[in-house]
């Protein structure tokens, strides 16, 4: 019968078809389980380098609080001599009796003779 025939000629192209079409696929799936596989891989070092990011992250700032302390007491040591330079600047000459005293000097002399006990 010639509709017979027709038809078991198309299956038979179909059928031959089938096969490239399976090859494709099984490679298609092998691509896909390779993608998935390097994805999860990915995924794992962006979760290590977040954890690593993270721990950076907390000791630069734990520096930049130490660093502060630093400029904090460089500032307060700073001052501090800013206020003795200027004591000292004020104490450097003083009339004491009608006669003028270069304490700085005096102090100077004074140290070397002074013994601390």
């Amino acid at each position: 019968h010639p509709l017979k025939a027709e038809l078991g000629t198309r299956l038979k192209a179909l059928e031959a078809s089938l096969e490239p079409l399976k090859e494709r696929e099984k490679a298609a799936l092998d691509e896909l389980e390779k993608l998935r596989t390097r994805e999860a891989r990915l995924q794992e070092l962006r979760k290590l380098k977040a954890a690593e990011l993270a721990k950076c992250t907390e000791a630069r700032e734990e520096k930049d609080k130490e660093l502060q302390g630093i400029a904090d007491e460089i500032k307060k040591v700073e001052r501090e001599i800013v206020g003795v330079n200027k004591s000292w600047e004020a104490a450097k000459d003083k009339r004491i009796g009608g006669f003028m005293f270069d304490l700085a000097s005096l102090a100077e002399k004074l140290e070397g003779q002074v013994s601390v006990s």
